[in-house]
């Protein structure tokens, strides 16, 4: 990731910078960067958005963010801190080996998030360029309190390579 450049999540009512992360993505209209792809996905009321970083192989970043009253930062949660465990243990309960197996969610599009909280996604876990690959439906509750957000998986299956 370029150390100058920054992923920034921003109120348009009034310009009021939310969130600010590193980041290597940019594109410029008729030009892109090559094998890099940020995603934010948010909930119908505005008040949630999901963002997905995906370098060439994996989802080095998926988190999400709760945003708040007045001029408070948005409250942020690390997904992939519960996901990728869970979708381990899946892997391992089919007798699968996961070594060397990393995690790609499939955002954009294919994701979705509600006003209360409620995410769906694909996540393929796979050896890059060399298989196996495997693909689960994941859905997580995001809950926002006092102490911030937080989130609680609420099913894992298998899945189907998304369309």
């Amino acid at each position: 990731q370029d150390d100058q450049l920054e992923f920034l999540l921003v109120r348009l009512a009034d310009g009021a910078i939310l969130a600010t992360r590193p980041t290597g993505y940019w594109d410029i209209g008729r030009s892109h960067v090559n094998r890099l792809r940020e995603e934010v996905s948010w909930s119908p009321d505005s008040r949630l958005a999901v963002h997905a970083f995906q370098s060439r192989y994996e989802t080095d970043r998926f988190e999400v963010f709760a945003l708040g009253a007045g001029n408070a930062p948005a409250a942020t949660f690390d997904l992939m801190k519960i996901v990728a465990p869970a979708v381990i243990a899946q892997l391992r309960s089919a007798r699968q080996d996961p070594t060397d197996r990393v995690p790609s969610v499939d955002a954009g599009k294919n994701l979705t998030i509600s006003n209360a909280g409620l995410l769906n996604f694909t996540v393929m876990m796979w050896v890059p360029k060399a298989g196996p690959i495997d693909h689960y439906d994941v859905a997580l509750q995001i809950a926002r309190g006092n102490a911030g957000v937080s989130a609680r998986i609420v099913s894992i299956k298998k899945g189907k390579e998304p369309q």
